[in-house]
């Protein structure tokens, strides 16, 4: 029993190890048409394959890879693909690779496979030909007996394509009679597997022709295929064009026939390709030809032909080109000209009333030079109305369009001063017997537009008073718009001349409707209305713009010297803070006004170190002050009406800092110096600002705060700079510093 037992677990353990065992399994591919070599050989195997596909299935899972392809890297694994991790077991190895034959094998992969080695494929090349193909001429008769030189019925340049269903190879029959001395007209495929193939021949002027080709091993001796090629039928095609609108002559007649036409064109289309061509125009070098277009060489079939000329109906006719053209001759086509009228358009004046009874000379309601456009919506022709009371006796206020083709227009007739007017008009052959198009032109309605312009500071009168009114505004500028055109005008400004037209600008004869109306002073806002100009404007009077004073301040400036402490207390005399002989100049970006601060003490006792800027309007503006020896400061201010009481800026400029070589007191430190970035500050008493100059005096940063103990300046260009620092007691000092 014991001795049964431990053979059950021994089988056990056998079988265990069989489950889920695997193998790698390398498949060699060699090229059975390589001689192997004879003997031991240095190197890759010459026959082993690199490249070739290898796929490897149990019915179920396919695994697939390639043969090593590399000389050098695949020294040892070249022309051999390992699957790797197999389970044992029967698989179909199928191995692939262009030019050659697919082969599948079966194969049992068990565990000593390692010891036994993979199965070994060997590939059959595929067997190929080169496939000459002949193209010959079949029109062309073949010579009798033997001849010298190339063939007359070979095609060079014929285009060849062969195929199998799946593939296709293409090539072009030899066309150089000395390159090509034993290959003209002929096509080589080369490389080409054996099987059946169909065979394409094609060359312009030829019919295309197909045939089926059973290509062997044995073409070399019973040569390739022959294609002869049909040349495609062709007739020149004579189309005659006349003008059907010419009677023949009677009888006989000598020269070209009066009813051709030379110098048509002639379209042809069989739906895909065009000919074209122009019937002969040259009686003498057109003797034969005249009136005639011959389209050569045309294939044989059915064509659409169109002829055009100016001044006739387009004609498009189908014909029938067929091999007995010579004989039946071609199609003549006869172009009927297009119908004209010459079209007079009668211009009037609306507002003239005509004359009652017989009168002599022009009418006087004829327009002459209005301008008038006759339009189908594709053409158009103008004209003017005759406006020369001599020359135009009989045509004045006409404009005649000669040669319109009857149809229906669309007439237009326009002239300065009177509104355009539009009109449709069909124009049939009976025009003389029924009349032509009169258009009657309406002026424009105008007026003359008064506008008034008051000053609306100015308090009028209190009752009756003598003389001009003192609210007008002589001399303001009226522009009046319509969104187009624009008038201008000024209002009357000479209490003599304009005493009734004082302050008032007329515009004259302004078409009816809605305008702008903006009327602009020196020292008054300017001011825009729309008015709304009607023909009772005379009873109604025009508009009266008034316009508002610019308001304005003066506009104290006063400069100090901000390095100077005030007294402490009332002191007597002018404050030695301010400073004299300053320059301010106050801009709004567009205008400046300057002035300078003053200087004497005696004179200016109550105006020493201030600027006053007269008659300034309300607005911001930038306040620049400077003076020699100190910084140059602007500042921006925000004038308004209220400045009398609350006073003007106080600019208060700093000396430009100069030849200072050390800290001007014991109390403020600043290190380290030179500095490349941060400046420490150290002082007894709070830093509340610290500004930074060049050596000209110009602010380059400032930095504010409690108590200042840093400053960054590396973003400075290296230099020397001076730094003025102020503390909370507003105690100034003044440091140079080297940035490096």
């Amino acid at each position: 029993m014991k001795r049964f037992t431990m053979f059950l677990m021994a089988a056990i353990m056998a079988i265990g190890s069989v489950i889920g065992q695997t193998e790698n399994l390398p498949v060699i591919v060699k090229d059975a048409s390589v001689t192997p070599p004879i003997g031991p050989s240095i190197g890759i195997d010459p026959t082993l394959l690199g490249g070739a596909s290898v796929s490897v299935t149990d019915g179920v899972d396919t695994w697939t890879g390639t043969t090593g392809n590399d000389a050098v890297a695949d020294e040892f694994g070249f022309g051999i693909a390992t699957i790797m991790d197999l389970p044992l077991g029967t698989y179909d190895i199928t191995v692939s690779m262009d030019g050659f034959v697919t082969q599948t094998i079966p194969f049992d992969l068990t565990s000593d496979v390692t010891t036994q080695g993979g199965p070994t494929v060997s590939l059959v090349p595929v067997p190929t030909e080169n496939l000459p193909v002949i193209v010959k001429d079949a029109s062309v008769t073949p010579p009798i007996g033997p001849s010298i030189g190339i063939d007359p019925t070979l095609l060079g340049g014929a285009s060849v394509s062969v195929t199998d269903g799946v593939d296709t190879w293409a090539g072009t029959t030899g066309n150089d009679a000395v390159a090509d001395e034993f290959g003209f007209g002929i096509a080589t495929i080369m490389d080409l597997p054996l099987g059946i193939y169909d065979i394409t021949v094609s060359m312009d002027g030829f019919v295309t022709q197909t045939i089926s080709f059973d290509l062997t091993s044995d073409v070399t001796t019973q040569g390739g295929p022959t294609v002869s090629l049909v040349p495609v039928p062709t007739e020149n095609l004579p189309i005659i064009v006349k003008d059907a609108s010419v009677t023949p002559p009677i009888g006989p007649s000598i020269g070209i026939d009066p009813t051709l036409l030379g110098g048509a064109s002639v379209s042809v289309t069989d739906g895909v390709d065009n000919w074209t061509g122009t019937t002969g125009n040259d009686a003498m070098a057109d003797e034969f030809g005249f009136g005639i277009a011959t389209i050569m060489d045309l294939p044989l079939g059915t064509y659409d032909i169109t002829v055009s000329m100016d001044g006739f109906v387009t004609q498009t006719i189908s014909f029938d080109l067929t091999s007995d053209v010579t004989t039946q001759g071609g199609p003549t086509v006869s172009l009927v000209p297009v119908p004209t009228e010459n079209l007079p358009v009668i211009v009037k004046d609306a507002s003239v009333t005509p004359p009652i009874g017989p009168s002599i000379g022009i009418d006087p309601t004829l327009l002459g030079g209005a301008s008038v456009s006759v339009t189908d919506g594709v053409d158009t022709w103008t004209g003017t109305t005759g406006n020369d009371a001599v020359a135009d006796e009989f045509g004045f206020g006409i404009a005649t369009i000669m040669d319109l083709p009857l149809g229906t227009y669309d007439i237009t007739v326009s002239m300065d001063g009177f509104v355009t007017q539009t009109i449709s008009f069909d124009l049939t052959s009976d025009v003389t017997t029924q009349g032509v198009p009169t258009v009657s032109l309406v002026p424009v309605p105008t007026e003359n537009l008064p506008v008034i312009v008051k000053d609306a500071s100015v308090t009028p009168p209190i009752g009756p008073s003598i003389g001009i009114d003192p609210t007008l505004l002589g001399g303001a500028t009226v522009s009046v718009t319509d969104g187009v055109d624009t008038w201008t005008g000024t209002t009357g400004n000479d209490a003599m001349a304009d005493e009734f037209g004082f302050g008032i600008a007329t515009i004259m004869d302004l078409p009816l409707g809605t305008y702008d109306i903006t009327v602009s002073m020196d020292g008054f806002v300017t001011q825009t209305i729309s008015f709304d100009l009607t023909s009772d404007v005379t009873t109604q009077g025009g508009p009266t713009v008034s316009l508002v004073p610019v308001p304005t301040e003066n506009l104290p400036v006063i400069v100090k010297d901000a390095s100077v402490t005030p007294p402490i207390g009332p002191s007597i005399g002018i404050d030695p803070t301010l400073l004299g002989g300053a320059t301010v100049s106050v801009t709004d970006g567009v205008d400046t006004w300057t002035g300078t601060t003053g200087n004497d003490a005696m004179a200016d006792e109550f105006g020493f170190g201030i600027a006053t800027i007269m008659d300034l309007p309300l607005g911001t503006y930038d306040i620049t002050v400077s003076m020699t020896g100190y910084v140059s400061q602007t500042i921006s201010f925000d004038l308004t009406s209220d400045v009398t009481t609350q006073g003007g800026p106080t600019v208060s400029l700093v000396p430009v800092p100069t030849s200072i070589d050390k800290n001007e007191s014991s109390t403020l430190s600043v290190y380290p110096n030179p500095t490349a970035d941060f400046v420490n500050i150290q002082s007894e008493v709070a830093i509340r600002s610290v500004e930074v100059f060049s050596t000209g005096g110009a602010l380059i940063k400032r930095f504010d705060g409690e108590a200042i103990s840093q400053i960054n300046i590396a973003e400075l260009v290296n230099g020397i700079y001076i730094i003025k620092t102020t503390d909370r007691n507003r105690n100034q000092q003044i440091t140079k510093i080297n940035k490096h």
